[in-house]
């Protein structure tokens, strides 16, 4: 496998910085406003960007089977 090209590198750090933030976002929003079906999906769709961008990452860098 090649390594990560510097792009790669960048949506990583920021999909993984931008999951971080939107998670901690979504938890205010839950404590502000309740559950809803608007924080749970926000607080979903974090996870899921932290998810994807740490399953792709090793799988382009060699690792991480």
């Amino acid at each position: 496998m090649k390594n990560p090209t510097r792009a790669e590198k960048w949506l990583f750090t920021w999909g993984i910085a931008g999951g971080l933030i939107g998670a901690l976002l979504s938890l205010l929003a839950l404590l502000v406003f309740g559950v809803t079906a608007w924080t749970l999906a926000a607080l979903l769709a974090s996870g899921g960007l932290i998810a994807v961008a740490a399953l792709a990452y090793p799988a382009k860098s060699g690792g991480g089977d």
